[in-house]
């Protein structure tokens, strides 16, 4: 009976993670659409999109692979005489994986070279917890324990929290912002609506590119430093003291 219901949530949480991955990829653009509009191109653009979010080449290939799904299970339901334009894309290679993390000292050249509150706060967040881009952008102020130092964390790739620890630096930096703020503000928007993934890169690429990726191609993914090289850093630096201060 164990194992049933171990399977049973084992199922439910991948139906979950599915229905989740629609919601933020794809019912945007194609929630609306006629399965018979819907053309190569944009699916090219959509996964040209992705990419410009930094997200990685196997997220990608399984959005690609769920609309093909759904655009199959509508032919086949509806008996209609089409081609699902999703037949003849490639998968995007997923064997280059990301290699580089910031060493101390670029950590501190990095925290340097930003003047913006919000966007210092967001890569002390990142760095402090590992979190995501939208693990980070979730956060509210009901999720800061200042007393612990610690942050409930929202793992929306697997529909899960954990707890998150942080530095005095950055606790005394919430302490004094999120003071003003209502139980279900979001820290970084500073209101009930979270900030977008794009607003955010926006605001951090162009001061990575100019410290860090001159001279790069943008297809070099092992070595330009981007938004998920934060979680790189995080992850490299687990044995050492804290980097920042």
């Amino acid at each position: 009976m164990k194992k049933t219901n171990n399977t049973l949530v084992c199922t439910y949480r991948k139906v979950k993670h599915q229905y989740n991955k629609y919601m933020k990829h794809l019912e945007p653009k194609f929630g609306k659409a006629n399965v018979a509009t819907i053309k190569k191109d944009d699916i090219q653009k959509l996964r040209q999109s992705l990419l410009s979010q930094e997200k990685s080449e196997s997220t990608i290939n399984g959005v690609t692979q769920l609309l093909s799904t759904i655009i199959n299970y509508s032919i086949k339901q509806k008996e209609l005489k089409l081609i699902n334009p999703c037949v003849g894309i490639s998968k995007l290679s997923t064997n280059n994986e990301r290699e580089r993390y910031l060493t101390t000292s670029e950590v501190k050249e990095l925290l340097s070279h930003i003047n913006d509150f919000r966007e210092l706060l967001f890569v002390k967040l990142a760095l402090s917890t590992g979190g995501r881009l939208q693990t980070i952008l979730h956060i509210k102020k009901k999720d800061i324990n200042l007393v612990r130092g610690s942050v409930l964390l929202q793992d929306l790739k697997n529909n899960s929290t954990y707890t998150g620890f942080l530095n005095d630096n950055v606790t005394a930096m919430l302490a004094t912002h999120i003071k003003d703020l209502r139980a279900d503000d979001y820290i970084l928007s500073g209101r009930t609506t979270r900030l977008s993934d794009n607003a955010m890169a926006r605001t951090i690429r162009p001061t990575l590119n100019r410290l860090f990726n001159k001279g790069l191609k943008k297809d070099d993914r092992k070595n330009r430093v981007v938004i998920h090289t934060f979680r790189h850093t995080f992850a490299s630096h687990l044995a050492k003291p804290m980097i920042f201060q």
